[in-house]
């Protein structure tokens, strides 16, 4: 085979070979006419690139190594590339007068989809969603099933027993669920648009495969039924507390979580107010954000994982919603799909700074003086009834004689003056807070500084692809 192409096409199709873990780093480069084809593969995955080759083009397939191919394309000077196979390997040809030659690995075995394989159309958007789900997968190794996402008539589904991130989309022509491992390929492929997904059961292993625009990725599924997760979602008319935090409060809340310590699963108490949400962490660091609150049961608190809130942020969610007469999920919404976390133990205590209103002490109303009068001896008789009471029917009577006493007159009560410790101490605290929410602000402020590095980085990139194109016009010109 002999194959003309442009060194930017062979380096964007060998890019994603880089993500699958291969002991031996193999690549099948295959010409069938008008396309070129490159195809790694290892243990549970198979990646088939696919890009468009120039005439003349002939058939014919090598396998190479991959790093010493990608090595010799970057070592070529002009744009122009020949690729041509013979006998002892492939030949990397730039022009007429550099020449790379890499000997060729062997025979290498590929995994084709077969015909009766069943197929499903994805919808728009199908990769950005599964990477949101499969952060919520779990990485414990004793439960393979729960690595994976879920896809299903119902939608995209992944969890670790502790979160639960849903997201619905129109699956209908999916007759069966499958489960997709997890692989680093994913993100490799995201800019990509994925079209269908296939499965296929051969030799006693449940096979998937991914198409799409220029890329066809092929892994063996997980194996097992996945968990009834739809089963734990709540009766909507049990979350009769809800909570939408505003725009201007998910990143002030978001760098409140992120560095909250992680000791103790990050325990923090989030409280609903109706004009606000506070978060309090283990070390008594208070965030209060604005937010717009309905229920009639305020204030009311409950104990999460800072890391699972933080998370559901991080997804776009900011409505919270949870039941006031059961401990249940917390249930995430507002963006795609919906996210749960469950609650960390029994719910706080009414705190004294998380109630709506502040209790002012009153000093004692002084009792009027009676008069001095004697009195008789005074006979008191108490019945105790308890359990064992309500069990036997016998009343215990105990009879006891008060002596004669003559009541002395109440003291005048004293105006009581302020502690300076007790001052001082307000004082400290008030500090402390304002401090806080300086650090806050301070957090806030560095990350738009890093968004905007980040959005001037991104600028240059695109001034520095774009000249680069236009040099390429302008030498084919």
């Amino acid at each position: 085979m002999k194959i003309h192409t442009t060194k930017q096409t062979l380096l964007e199709a060998l890019s994603p070979f880089s993500r699958m873990p291969q002991k031996e780093p193999c690549v099948l480069v295959r010409a069938d006419g008008q396309s070129l084809s490159f195809t790694g593969r290892d243990d549970r995955t198979q990646l088939t690139m696919t890009v468009r080759a120039e005439p003349p083009c002939g058939n014919g397939q090598c396998a190479v190594d991959r790093l010493r191919l990608r090595a010799a394309v970057e070592g070529l000077h002009t744009e122009d590339i020949t690729l041509e196979s013979c006998a002892s390997g492939l030949t990397v040809r730039s022009g007429d007068s550099d020449a790379v030659a890499i000997p060729a690995m062997g025979v290498m075995e590929t995994l084709a989809i077969p015909d009766g394989a069943e197929t499903t159309t994805l919808p728009t958007g199908f990769a950005g969603f599964m990477l949101m789900a499969l952060q919520s997968a779990s990485d414990d190794d004793t439960r393979p099933v729960l690595q994976g996402v879920n896809i299903s008539p119902r939608g995209i589904a992944a969890t670790d027993g502790k979160q639960l991130n849903s997201i619905p989309l129109p699956m209908a022509g999916l007759r069966n669920d499958v489960t997709l491992p997890p692989s680093p390929l994913y993100f490799a492929l995201r800019k990509m648009r994925w079209t269908s997904v296939s499965h296929w059961d051969a030799s006693g292993t449940r096979h998937a495969a991914i198409r799409g625009d220029g890329f066809t990725l092929a892994v063996k599924a997980i194996a097992g039924p996945y968990p009834n997760y739809w089963k734990v979602f709540p009766d909507e008319s049990s979350l009769d507390i809800s909570a939408t935090i505003r725009e201007d409060g998910r990143d002030m809340a978001m760098e409140f979580l992120k560095s909250v310590p992680r000791e103790n699963d990050a325990r923090t108490e989030i409280w609903f107010h109706q004009d606000r949400l506070e978060l309090i962490d283990g070390s008594g660091r208070k965030l209060a954000v604005p937010a717009a609150s309905a229920s009639r049961n305020l204030p009311c608190g409950v104990n999460c994982n800072a890391m699972f809130m933080h998370q559901a942020l991080r997804l776009g969610h900011c409505t919270f919603r949870l039941g006031s007469r059961a401990i249940g999920p917390i249930v995430a919404s507002g963006a795609s799909g919906r996210f749960l976390f469950m609650p960390l133990g029994d719910r706080p205590a009414l705190r004294a700074s998380a109630t709506a209103t502040a209790t002012i002490p009153t000093m004692p109303k002084p009792q009027p003086t009676q008069p001095q009068k004697e009195t008789t001896p005074m006979t008191q008789s108490t019945s105790i009834n308890g359990a064992v009471g309500a069990a036997h029917p016998t009343c215990i009577t105990a009879t006891v004689t008060l002596p004669k006493t003559t009541p002395s007159p109440l003291p005048t009560p004293v105006a009581q003056e302020q502690d300076p410790l007790a001052e001082l101490s307000a004082s400290l605290t008030c500090m402390r807070e304002s401090l806080d929410e300086l650090r806050t602000r301070l957090l806030d402020a560095g990350r738009k500084i890093r968004e905007a590095m980040l959005q001037q980085r991104q600028k240059e990139r695109v001034y520095l692809e774009t000249a680069r194109k236009l040099d390429c016009i302008r030498k084919a010109v």
